[in-house]
């Protein structure tokens, strides 16, 4: 799985050499752009092919990768997770 240029791209497997591929999907809805499988994507139903790595190359090079720490971790952002006050009365469903 790669996220890149808000898109995120899914390799799978399968148990044949017919099950293999990927998928892209648009990060911000969601929404399934192209789903590519067989055996001209699907190598061995274990990893995809040349061409497979051809449509997907210019659509993943660019990516933005988090920066590292010395830890050799990459560097999230930390949440404070603070509470706000309530501003709506209890639910009486």
């Amino acid at each position: 799985m790669v996220r890149a240029n808000g898109l995120l791209y899914i390799g799978y497997t399968g148990t044949s050499a017919t099950g293999g591929g990927f998928s892209v999907h648009r990060l911000a809805t969601g929404t399934e752009l192209v789903d590519m499988v067989g055996p001209q994507y699907g190598k061995d139903g274990y990893g995809i092919t040349d061409k497979a790595h051809t449509y997907l190359q210019p659509l993943i090079r660019g990516e933005a990768y988090p920066p590292y720490g010395t830890d050799g971790l990459p560097k999230y952002v930390a949440l404070k997770n603070v509470a706000v006050k309530k501003k709506l009365p209890a639910w009486e469903g």
